[in-house]
């Protein structure tokens, strides 16, 4: 009832993910989360999403902030947001602004997601959340999930504190085959002209934790907050490609390690100094990592030294490594 209220009572095009819903459906991320808002769709890495996308508006022309402060981009070549590194676990809401107003930071053409942290409600609170999952690729359960959330209010409800912790592994591998035909050149039938053939083995451990302080005046309140997210991948390639009509034939392996992490830690306050003047300020520092330490990669390629004519198919034996 309050996310609807926020989004009635605003003096803009605001969506409002609560928390109740965020914990109701077992989004792997924060991306995840958003996608189940209206005019937002994602960009997805293997079959996980990661970057949004704000009414056909491209990822880095949006704004991304964790309780009001900006988030550094993560991306290689611009300033996209990669939030896979963000669990939905950690969050008490998502709040898209899909136009900006006066009082906001000008830097967002497609709109501004702020992603807001969990606060003490009164009385002591616990939950707990733990998820298993079978992947038939490998034939194996691959998948763990669990979170922990603690939090209460002390001395009339006046001090809150509230912390929490989450880690996820999921395995995200994927077969996968491309292939064209060509027509023959005496144009009889048809041939294979390439055929690809691609194994991804990918691991994806994501972690973090959080915890917030905050503090009630008569006159208005005092919240200071951290938080602490990451994913790593690790990855093994493996591929094959077959040019029959140039008698070619590729393989090769790859295996690199990535992680993206985001640190913020902040103190925002709000308070009413009048009967018709507030003041409200926001003061902390974020940053954002994306490393890859380990990248290794192979290619062992076959040929043979015969043309291949229309129909014909060369005997393996005939191939020799290059």
């Amino acid at each position: 009832a309050s996310a609807i209220n926020q989004q009635v009572k605003s003096n803009n095009i605001v969506n409002v993910v609560s928390k109740e819903k965020i914990e109701e459906i077992p989004d792997a991320n924060a991306a995840e989360t958003l996608s189940r808002l209206p005019g937002i769709t994602l960009s997805r890495s293997g079959g996980e999403g990661s970057q949004v996308t704000v009414r056909g508006v491209s990822p880095r022309f949006n704004s991304i902030t964790v309780n009001g402060q900006a988030l550094p981009g993560t991306g290689v070549n611009d300033r996209s947001v990669n939030l896979s590194m963000v669990s939905s676990d950690l969050l008490d809401g998502i709040e898209v602004y899909k136009a900006i107003t006066p009082d906001m930071d000008a830097d967002a053409i497609g709109g501004s997601v702020n992603l807001v942290t969990k606060t003490a409600d009164p009385g002591f609170q616990g939950r707990v959340q733990v998820e298993s999952g079978y992947h038939s690729l490998i034939n194996d359960i691959g998948t763990y999930r669990g979170s922990i959330t603690l939090g209460n209010r002390f001395f009339d409800d006046k001090v809150g504190i509230i912390a929490g912790a989450n880690y996820h592994r999921v395995n995200r591998n994927t077969d996968f085959y491309e292939g064209d035909i060509e027509v023959l050149p005496d144009g009889s039938g048809f041939r294979g002209n390439s055929a690809n053939f691609n194994n991804r083995l990918e691991t994806r451990d994501r972690w973090g934790a959080s915890a917030t302080l905050d503090y009630n005046f008569k006159s208005g309140k005092l919240v200071f907050d951290h938080v602490y997210s990451a994913t790593s991948r690790d990855v093994v390639t493996r591929g094959m490609y077959a040019r029959p009509t140039i008698s070619v034939i590729e393989m090769d392996i790859g295996m690199f390690e990535n992680e993206i992490a985001l640190n913020s830690t902040n103190l925002r306050g709000e308070f009413e100094l009048f009967q018709a003047m507030e003041l409200t300020f926001n003061v902390g520092r974020t940053s954002t990592t994306n490393e890859t330490p380990n990248g290794y990669g192979a290619l062992a390629g076959m040929e043979s030294g015969l043309q291949q004519q229309a129909g014909d198919v060369l005997p393996l034996e005939m191939f020799q490594y290059v």
